[in-house]
């Protein structure tokens, strides 16, 4: 929980819960360990000596980290609360260090004792403390105070800066200011990065945070990559191994509650256009499709449509869209989700050359019979996958489960070529070898097979077990034939997905399992 270099930088302290460890950088190996309770904050003092602050309140630890070190506790005024953070000033004459009850003590090295402490530096724990030249920057997570500081000699005068308070969005996990602790650099628990002036409640995002992600897709050609993350969808360019974040698309309207539930993309761009279709879904039943122009030039003069799809306007805060998918060459938007109807919707650009979504969207199976009979429109089953192939969108399938029924499971595939249903594959009914279906399924989804041609893996994730049966789209029956099924007791997959060389990864509530796709035999199982 905490890190910090000591002994002229020659050594890392590293503390867990249990104790802390003396990790020596130039021989490469762990010097000294101790059990001791649990640490919170660390700080260099001197050459040989450094100090750290937790539920045993401030320990001061003196030697060389090869054959031990002596401890010595620090009195501190305010010992009964546990120090949650502890920094030393520059010129190392003092430690500073914040309690859980919101107080700072300033403890004189020189004096072996307590100078100086204030209790009203924020409302609740300390959680982290920085001493400069002349400024205590003390925060509790969300709020940031600073107080000017005169050291001289043994003596410390405190003058609370009233102007010097700053409030930030979220949560703190880190900071770093300026010598002077006018200027800092703050991390947050998003994930985001702010720059912020002591006393201004303007920030800069330096790196902006990533938020409750949900989902993600990449373009087939692995350029670009997208992520369903808090209200809005991110999409970025891959470029040297790295991500460059190209736009953020959020819904846009005063709805606090409405979330990007997933992303797609369309086909990448070709030697005439240099443009990219991304498509987002959000919680109540909106979908917006990007037009994006990769042209590093023109990449902000994006265009962007957007489009409801909920039929009945009563049912506006109970609809998701789950799943979308780009097909038939991007000519349309297929979507599935809670309300049981499979909607295409047709996609195309104006005159100005900017995408649009044409309000003729329409339900693929309302009018279609099939084995599920009464189920086809049921509101038992939901939409859980829309996967168009990677080589050719014209080819592209839908998962539909039937979702809490442990009696009598089901899950079926609907498989599409050029806008027409021509296969309907009924996972779990041939899922008999074992006479031991998936039971209650709560994960179901289809990937087609980028190593073996005509090939689909559908995985059916359960509370008990789950199931990956492999179907063979180009028998010469011409009717779908069931190519292998490989059976996982006691494992719940919730997510699988197959790599270009024949790699299929299941990932379970405890491990990811990786198998070789065509024979189903397990390669390495990663757990934790």
């Amino acid at each position: 929980s905490a890190l910090a270099f000591v002994f002229n930088e020659t050594k890392l302290v590293a503390s867990s819960v249990e104790g802390f460890l003396v990790f020596d950088l130039l021989q490469g190996r762990v010097v000294w360990q101790t059990q001791a309770a649990s640490i919170d904050g660390i700080a260099s003092l001197s050459a040989d000596t450094f100090v750290t602050g937790g539920s045993d309140g401030l320990m001061l630890w003196k030697g060389d980290g090869e054959r031990g070190l002596d401890c010595e506790k620090i009195v501190l005024a305010g010992e009964l609360n546990r120090i949650s953070s502890v920094c030393v000033t520059p010129d190392k004459r003092f430690v500073v260090a914040g309690n859980t009850a919101g107080g700072v003590e300033i403890y004189s090295v020189g004096a072996g004792c307590v100078v100086e402490r204030f209790d009203d530096a924020v409302k609740g724990a300390v959680a982290f403390v920085e001493a400069k030249e002349s400024r205590i920057v003390v925060s509790n997570g969300k709020l940031i105070a600073g107080y000017e500081v005169k050291f001289d000699k043994e003596e410390v005068k405190i003058y609370k800066e009233s102007g010097k308070v700053t409030s930030v969005k979220e949560g703190i996990v880190a900071m770093q200011w300026d010598e002077e602790g006018e200027e800092g650099v703050v991390g947050t628990m998003g994930g985001g990065v702010l720059y912020l002036e002591l006393g201004s409640h303007e920030e800069i995002d330096l790196i902006k945070p990533l938020v409750g992600l949900e989902k993600c897709a990449k373009s087939s050609d692995d350029k670009y990559f997208a992520v369903a993350s808090g209200r809005e969808m991110v999409v970025f360019a891959v470029e040297g191994g790295g991500l460059k974040e190209l736009v953020r698309i959020a819904f846009g309207y005063d709805a606090a509650k409405v979330m990007c539930t997933n992303v797609a993309f369309g086909s990448p761009p070709s030697a005439k256009d240099s443009r990219i279709l991304v498509a987002a879904a959000f919680s109540n039943s909106f979908v917006k499709v990007a037009s994006i122009d990769t042209d590093s030039s023109k990449v902000d003069e994006f265009s962007v449509c957007e489009c409801s799809l909920v039929r009945d306007v009563s049912k506006f805060e109970e609809e998701m869209i789950y799943n979308l998918a780009f097909v038939d060459d991007d000519a349309h938007l297929a979507t599935g989700g809670s309300d049981g109807e499979l909607l295409l919707t047709p996609v195309a650009y104006n005159a100005k050359g900017e995408v649009t979504l044409r309000q003729e969207t329409f339900d693929l199976l309302a009018h279609q019979k099939s084995e599920m009979g009464e189920f086809v429109d049921g509101l038992d089953w939901e939409w859980t996958d829309v996967q168009a192939h990677p080589m050719d969108s014209s080819t592209w399938c839908c998962c539909k489960l039937k979702v809490g029924s442990a009696d009598k499971p089901q899950a079926h595939v609907y498989l599409f070529q050029n806008g027409q249903n021509t296969h309907t594959l009924s996972v779990l009914d041939v899922f008999t070898e074992a006479n031991n279906p998936v039971k209650v399924p709560i994960y179901f989804s289809a990937k087609f097979s980028l190593l073996r041609p005509g090939i689909i893996q559908c995985c059916v994730g359960g509370e008990e077990n789950s199931c990956l049966v492999s179907f063979n789209m180009l028998d010469p029956s011409g009717i779908p034939k069931v190519d292998s099924i490989i059976q996982l007791d006691e494992t719940c997959v919730r997510k699988f997905g197959l790599s270009r060389s024949g790699i299929m990864a299941a990932v379970t509530v405890e491990s990811v399992v990786l198998m070789r796709e065509e024979k189903g035999e397990p390669i390495q199982c990663v757990g934790g």
